[in-house]
């Protein structure tokens, strides 16, 4: 109670985040180091048995799932375990061998509940944490990560006649397949003026549920008639492992295009999209429920395969992303989170809804209950960084990282870092997975521009670093000129932990302060924040999220402040990165007729 006290000084009652007691580092020359700040973030997540019991928060991520164990009186992480899918991500074939079409991105859902199971057995292991003292369980997932099942819940790909058509496998989020549907989808909600479109950036993107609804019905009836529901891999997995089949709005009103007034969109205009899908809303039926709301507690079943004690309430599923807002501190009024890792997704919370373009949702209780979430996102961030290493890297760079025994990682940081902004005269465009905001399109590829044969490899990694920065500039710009105002930025993520460059970059380029909280899992802490919300007051938890915050948030780890030097140089080449963003985006179909030829042989 001490150290909690110690912790949530100064924080701002507007944006109920405890935040403003700085902690850890501070970068750019914003007042040095705090041995103490320090001191006390370390003691924040030292391992030891919980004094009021704890919650446990999984996060199913696209390759891997992780478990935590938090101490719902301090959050103090008392333990954490990570599971590898065997499957990982299927792009190129499916388990019997048939192969996969380019763009296609699916996943096993045996790897979720392998993963379950390891992950609650392992936290138990050692006998340092008591089964009978986990007040309450949350999940999260990525999303919109869709699967078929029957009536009992079997995911099809589990029927033996179905295992090997592609479309009876869970969708992952990146599933970019599904293109031509969601243009489709786009072009018949125009055309019709519904409603829902202006909340989803005037264009419905190929990640959502629908489209890839639509795939199925196109490209697999039997798929399509066979699927008693279309169920998100959150909902799933709450309804295995609790035995009660509920939806959270979490996941429906991102990726269903459900809205409070209308739900989903209407019977005329899904008949219009294909007569078949009349009966679609029949395969998405279920109760839908806020954040924190407890759907269930653990199955008999699943007590035996866990040892955790049936009856242990279980909080609706939530996206990953929503979850890491909450697990990061945040939980107020023109607060944003930037998720920085494999792929990028940025959310805003705020009590009036006003349409943005380009923002693929725009929805009532996402994150937090009460609040209409703002989402945008960048869909590739880490993996181009690993594919820059890995193709484009001379060998001379491996050596030379290797001879000084770092990663090559570490050694292009080094050399990137001593780059002065604009100085190799390279402007990247952040493409490489396609463009998730503004532009709402996944058949746009990334670009280089200005490269010579002086340019060198650390200062293509720069600019790739820096348009991931105007990237994000763009999506803070649109939501503004909207009239959504940015009052506080956090970064979480493997990205944001990890790389001090690019965030430094980040901050110079949007002139703004950005708050890394100091929590290398802000997903898995907001699950056990939502789980010890759906066991309330009385089982041990917490009413609200606002209390779970406020008492479990993370202390801010490092805080970058930006450089007016390094910002006005940026300000100048991010006008250029507009117009090229503009013009290869919007105006020009280079791109779009590049993308159509990729993958086709001669």
């Amino acid at each position: 109670g001490c150290l909690l006290l110690i912790l949530s000084g100064g924080g701002s009652q507007d944006l109920c985040s405890r935040k403003g007691h700085g902690g850890g580092y501070t970068i750019a020359g914003a007042g040095g180091y705090s041995k103490r700040k320090k001191r006390l973030a370390g003691l924040w997540s030292i391992g030891r048995s919980a004094e009021m019991g704890y919650s446990i928060g999984v996060d199913f991520g696209s390759l891997s799932a992780r478990a935590m164990a938090v101490d719902v009186s301090s959050g103090r992480i008392l333990k954490e375990s990570v599971y590898g899918y065997p499957h990982g991500i299927m792009k190129d074939s499916l388990p019997t061998g048939r192969k996969l079409e380019p763009g296609t991105a699916l996943q096993d859902p045996r790897d979720y509940l392998d993963a379950w199971q390891f992950l609650i057995q392992d936290m138990f292991k050692g006998r340092e944490l008591r089964a009978d003292q986990v007040v309450g369980i949350g999940i999260d997932f990525t999303q919109c990560t869709v699967m078929p099942v029957d009536r009992e819940g079997t995911p099809l790909c589990m029927h033996r006649s179905f295992r090997n058509d592609p479309h009876s496998y869970v969708k992952l989020w990146m599933h970019h397949r599904a293109q031509k549907e969601a243009d489709d989808i786009t072009r018949e909600a125009g055309l019709r003026q519904e409603r829902f479109l202006k909340y989803y950036g005037s264009k419905v993107s190929s990640e959502l549920l629908f489209p890839k609804i639509l795939e199925i019905l196109r490209q697999s009836p039997d798929i399509y008639r066979a699927a008693d529901q279309f169920v998100e891999g959150a909902d799933w997995m709450t309804w295995q492992i609790t035995g009660s089949r509920m939806r959270s709005k979490s996941i429906a009103t991102v990726a269903a295009l459900w809205q409070e007034e209308e739900g989903y969109p209407s019977d005329d205009f899904l008949r219009a999209l294909h007569p078949q899908m009349s009966d679609v809303k029949q395969k998405l039926r279920g109760k839908l429920v806020k954040p924190g709301t407890c759907i269930g507690g653990i199955s008999q079943k699943m007590s035996e395969k866990t040892g955790l004690p049936a009856g242990t309430p279980v909080a609706c599923g939530l996206g990953d992303s929503h979850s890491a807002f909450a697990g990061s501190g945040l939980c107020g009024e023109g607060a944003m989170l930037m998720v920085i890792g494999t792929s990028g997704c940025d959310i805003l919370i705020s009590r009036n809804q006003v349409p943005v373009e380009g923002f693929c949702g725009i929805c009532p209780d996402s994150a937090i209950p009460g609040y209409y979430g703002y989402e945008a996102g960048q869909a590739c961030m880490g993996d181009h960084f690993q594919w820059f290493m890995e193709n484009c890297l001379p060998s001379v760079c491996h050596e030379e990282a290797a001879s000084r025994n770092i990663s090559v990682f570490q050694w292009m940081d080094e050399k990137a870092g001593r780059l002065k902004p604009g100085s190799s005269g390279v402007i990247a465009i952040d493409w490489w997975n396609g463009c998730r905001s503004v532009l709402m399109d996944s058949d746009l590829g990334g670009c280089l521009f200005g490269m010579t044969l002086q340019t060198r490899p650390e200062e293509i990694y720069r600019a790739l670093m820096e348009g991931i920065a105007f990237g994000k500039r763009m999506i803070i710009e649109q939501m503004e000129r909207a009239g959504v105002r940015c009052r506080l930025l956090y970064a979480t993520g493997g990205v944001a932990k990890k790389n001090p460059l690019i965030m430094q970059i980040m901050a110079d380029v949007l002139n703004r302060e950005i708050k890394v909280p100091a929590i290398a899992n802000g997903s898995c802490m907001g699950s056990a924040m939502f789980g010890a919300v759906a066991a309330g007051r009385r089982g041990g938890g917490y009413d609200t999220i606002e209390e779970a915050v406020n008492a479990m948030g993370p202390p801010v780890g490092k805080t970058y402040i930006p450089g007016q030097s390094a910002s006005v140089v940026y300000d100048a080449l991010f006008e250029m990165y507009r117009e090229m963003y503009l013009y290869l985006g919007k105006d020009s179909s280079m791109l779009k007729r590049l993308a159509a030829m990729r993958g086709k042989e001669k």
